[in-house]
Formats: structure tokens, sequence, C-alpha cells
């Protein structure tokens, strides 16, 4: 999977653990990658349960002074960003560099908007996760957890799939007139083709 080019992967419908897992191996492996609409990210099980876990987990603190810490994320970007660093090492200098290669995104901005985006299909939900299980979007669990960005970012993305249904649209009308013009040159040196035979012949 390695490129010199940075992987942009759309993290809509990826199991988080599925996809931290995959891409913390790539980034220790010196892959740059860039992670768009982490918020559109899905947790097997409930909201319900999945906020009683993250509730139980913020309140873990610094018993003498809880400024100090532990600090937790509430952007779907920054949790997804924390999965990946539990899962390289941080600590040491290959760690810091790996997590350097790593980008996280909640919407989807400007540069990559425009690029290629790859899925995961060993850490899509629709794949791993049985049909009657029920899942999380990561963008609520965050916004139950104290995120104050989603309508932001939902206002974003629907100003972008507009332009891009324009531009798709625009894009697919100068392929089918290309290829009318195709088959139009052809059709006319068939005739040319015929044409010159019948006139070889002195008709």
């Amino acid at each position: 999977m390695f490129q010199k080019a940075p992987i942009v992967i759309d993290m809509r419908g990826h199991l988080l653990g599925r996809v931290a897992a995959v891409v913390a191996k790539e980034l220790l492996c010196g892959q740059r990658i860039v992670c768009v609409r982490c918020e559109l990210a899905e947790l097997s099980g409930s909201l319900f349960r999945n906020k009683m876990d993250a509730m139980a987990m913020f309140r873990k603190k610094c018993n003498t002074n809880k400024a100090h810490g532990q600090y937790h994320h509430r952007s779907p970007a920054k949790i997804f960003w924390h999965a990946v660093r539990g899962m390289v090492p941080y600590k040491t200098p290959r760690g810091v560099e790996a997590l350097r290669r790593l980008k996280v995104f909640n919407g989807m901005p400007f540069p990559y908007s425009e690029m290629k985006r790859q899925c995961i299909p060993n850490a899509l939900r629709a794949i791993k996760l049985a049909p009657n299980r029920k899942f999380t979007l990561l963008g609520d669990l965050a916004e139950q957890l104290g995120w104050t960005r989603k309508a932001v970012v939902a206002k974003y993305e629907k100003a972008r799939k507009v332009k891009s249904a324009a531009y798709y649209h625009k894009k697919r009308q100068m392929e089918l007139l290309r290829k009318k013009a195709f088959e139009q040159v052809k059709k006319d040196d068939k005739v040319k083709k015929y044409t010159e035979i019948l006139r070889s012949y002195g008709y």
C-alpha cells in the first residue's frame, strides 16, 4: 500500500478500531495518511453504551490536581487520532515520526475534497458487523460528550456535496460529448475510406 503521495481515507462507514489498526500499521511503515469525515466513522454498540464507557474514561483524572490531566478530546477527529496513538509507540522517535505522518479532519477540507479517496474493506461496518447489531456514529457520540461543531461541519459538507454534484454532472456531460465526437470521427473516416475504394474501382 506504500505510496509517495499521501493516501486519503474517507472514514464514512468504517469501524473506528479496525480502521485505526490498519492506519497505525501503515504509519509505522512510512506511509503518509489523511483521514477525512471522521465524524462519520462508526463504533459497534448502542449510543447509550458507548456514552457510558466514554464517561467512565472521562472520570479518570489526576488525583492531586484535575487540571494536570488526563486530557480527553471531544472532537471526532481527535478521538480517532487518540485511538491511533494508542496503537503506535508514541513515546519513541519512531512513533513520534509515525504520528507526524497522520492528518485527521472533521468534514472534507479543500485540498482533499478534490483528491481520490479510498476505503479499507476490512474495516467496513457493512462487512465486519452483523446486520442486526447496533452501531453508533462517532459524530453523535462526540456531540453527547460536548462537541459543539456538528452543525458547522454539516453545513460545509452540504455545500461541498452540492458543488461536487455539479462538477460530476459537468464532467459526465463532457465525457458523453467526447465519446459522441469520437464516434462521429470514426464514422466519417469509414465513409471517406469507402468513397476512396469506390473511386479506385472507377465508380
